[in-house]
């Protein structure tokens, strides 16, 4: 699935971090993914405890 930069996603799983899990984030890239990021999407959560995420396309959810 290809998204758009600032589109809201759901992570239904995440193997960079587990913690995200079930939690609501923003895609950051402004384009799709490359090498350079083994071709995961970054997801920013705007939490203290939980930076931004490496994710899959199959990982993710379009929240709206």
């Amino acid at each position: 699935m290809t998204f758009r930069q600032d589109q809201k996603v759901i992570v239904v799983a995440c193997k960079d971090d587990s913690r995200a899990v079930g939690l609501t984030g923003w895609i950051v890239d402004g384009a799709e993914p490359g090498p350079l990021t083994d071709y995961r999407w970054t997801v920013r959560f705007g939490r203290l405890l939980i930076g931004p995420a490496l994710c899959e396309s199959a990982e993710l959810r379009a929240a709206d």
